[in-house]
């Protein structure tokens, strides 16, 4: 708990030192350079709001506020543009802003895209291929909408148990049985493959009995391509096929999973492999190798190095997840950051990424 504290208040007072010019004295002495890469998913309006987690999601208002300071006071390359960087060992300005989406969400499109648009503001999506192919929701937002508007309180669901697996009953209308059940649906569903994944939400869908049918939330191919054409600005590039967690899966299921999601831009969008996203963040030695030697120009997952420089590697690149709040963007993006906060400086895999 107290650990918990002692983050929030470190977070909380980013914003303190960016508005009040702390951070610009220190950047100042520092003189740090670099850039640093931002994380966004779904800009959903109010209709589809509720349907997804509010993890995974910023509104249109901030969103559009985000990107008018960014625009202004900072410098925003595309993904292209900094791995060029990288790759010839250049060093890049303090406050050198990439804007990267996950996933595939509709809203990119409709919402999202017109508003980098406007700002003339180059952004990447990188697509899970195997949900667009399908249009089909993330299975975070599933999880998350079966909670919110199930119409059954009772959920019997086998746990492990050292060896044994045992069936327990949660009562969702208890606090505490509904933030374990959360917690551990959240870890499984994140960590399993595709096909065990629908099977889990089939069945918590049968017994939560939610009043409330997820509407389409996820590009399909043809509004990829639409995107592709009308926004030139925004760059599309892979997220592996299923949206499975790489770490935790044999190497077959790797490279099945890199694999299909090249050949899916290749056939649909006739893209070549450009840059690569690991889910949630989440990498091995095996598949770090296998994106960099399969020919992919760079991969983002978890790492400790916040700030992108010329000592960077193009397949080892780290991002943060993007703050609500606009003096914490102001501070994330300025060359204070990770600066005065070093025990920061790790950076864990997104649960939605």
């Amino acid at each position: 708990m107290l650990g918990k504290i002692k983050q929030y208040i470190k977070k909380s007072a980013m914003p303190v030192l960016y508005w009040s010019g702390v951070s610009w004295a220190y950047s100042l002495m520092s003189q740090t350079q670099g850039a640093v890469i931002l994380m966004y998913h779904s800009v959903a309006g109010a209709k589809e709001a509720e349907a997804i987690d509010p993890a995974n999601r910023i509104t249109p208002f901030l969103f559009e506020k985000q990107m008018e300071f960014l625009a202004r006071h900072r410098r925003v390359i595309s993904m292209s543009d900094l791995v060029t960087a990288v790759d010839a060992g250049k060093e890049m300005l303090a406050g050198t802003v990439v804007l990267t989406f996950d996933d595939g969400y509709l809203d990119n499109l409709t919402v999202a895209a017109p508003i980098l648009a406007h700002y003339s503001l180059p952004a990447t999506l990188f697509l899970a291929t195997g949900y667009v192919g399908r249009s089909e929701p993330q299975w975070a937002d599933v999880l998350h909408l079966l909670f919110a508007k199930r119409t059954n309180d009772i959920c019997i669901w086998p746990i492990q148990n050292g060896t044994n697996i045992e069936q327990r009953v949660f009562d969702l209308g208890i606090e505490r049985d509904y933030r374990a059940l959360r917690k551990i649906l959240h870890q499984s569903l994140l960590q399993a493959g595709y096909a065990e994944r629908k099977q889990d939400l089939n069945e918590l869908e049968s017994q939560l009995k939610p009043s409330f049918s997820i509407p389409r939330l996820t590009l399909n191919w043809e509004e990829a391509r639409l995107l592709q054409k009308n926004y030139p600005l925004f760059e599309l590039g892979g997220h592996t096929c299923n949206h499975v967690d790489l770490s935790s899966h044999s190497n077959e299921v790797v490279e099945t999973e890199i694999k299909s999601c090249a050949a899916d831009l290749k056939r649909e969008l006739g893209l070549e492999k450009g840059h690569f996203s690991f889910p949630y963040g989440r990498s091995n030695p095996f598949s770090r190798k296998f994106v960099r030697e399969s020919g992919w120009k760079s991969a983002i997952a978890s790492g400790h190095r916040v700030r992108i420089d010329k000592r960077s590697e193009a397949h080892s690149l780290s991002r943060g997840e993007t703050p609500r709040s606009l003096g914490t963007l102001g501070f994330m993006t300025g060359s204070a950051y990770p600066g005065l906060y070093p025990d920061l400086l790790s950076i864990r895999g997104s649960h939605v990424g």
